[in-house]
């Protein structure tokens, strides 16, 4: 099962059904949810790319290293799939 920021809802089905190219994004080291919760919601979205970003914040702070490669690696996946 895979929830939804607040932990409530149920999301799995959700995710199964998104048909876009789609890159999840999760720093390694995340406090608030756990790396396995980014590979599971990932492994749900059919032909999804996953990436662990570096660091150890749920929210990426201007200026630290996962910041800037958050948006590389955005533009490397809007490079690939246009």
């Amino acid at each position: 099962r895979i929830h939804n920021m607040n932990g409530n809802v149920d999301v799995t089905e959700y995710a199964k059904l998104i048909s876009v190219p789609t890159l999840v994004l999760h720093c390694e080291g995340d406090q608030v949810n756990p790396l396995k919760e980014g590979r599971r919601m990932a492994s749900a979205i059919p032909n999804a790319y996953f990436k662990t970003l570096k660091g150890n914040n749920h929210v990426l702070l201007s200026g630290t290293p996962e910041y800037f490669e958050f948006f590389s690696e955005v533009n490397n996946f809007i490079k690939e799939i246009t």
